[in-house]
């Protein structure tokens, strides 16, 4: 779903837990230079704020790359969670589609994605011992 490869797979669980963590603890809103983020209103879900939080966690403490990224995000229940993602960056247009069992899940796989297409060595340097772990309500 989210990459190929053993070195993706780790970036992608450490980035998972440090956005369920921010989830969990419900921290401000942070500013991630050249992020534009549409996020649906979901009364149930991770707002806005909780994704960029998980974007900002993702990066760590090096200043982004000048990689400009505009994400509109879509999100449906159907048998799973299916999230639609429209990218638009100086790399260009993407689209993604990612399924999961919640809300949350789809909202994490999210962050990761875009610290990735924010700053890739950055979003790579996160460290599994950096990234404390918490469990979140509503992860149904």
């Amino acid at each position: 779903m989210l990459g190929r490869g053993s070195a993706g797979v780790g970036v992608v669980l450490a980035c998972l837990m440090v956005l369920s963590s921010a989830l969990a603890f419900g921290q401000t809103h942070p500013k991630v230079p050249g992020l534009v983020l549409e996020w649906p209103n979901l009364p149930d879900g991770p707002s806005e704020e909780q994704v960029t939080l998980g974007v900002q966690q993702a990066l760590g403490s090096a200043t982004p790359r000048a990689q400009s990224v505009h994400a509109s995000v879509t999100i449906e229940r159907q048998s799973k969670w299916v999230l639609r993602l429209q990218t638009e960056s100086n790399g260009g247009r993407g689209e993604r589609q990612l399924e999961g069992d919640s809300c949350t899940q789809v909202a994490e796989a999210l962050a990761v994605i875009l610290a990735m297409l924010i700053d890739p060595q950055a979003a790579r340097a996160t460290s599994l011992a950096e990234i404390p772990r918490a469990d979140y309500p509503g992860a149904a």
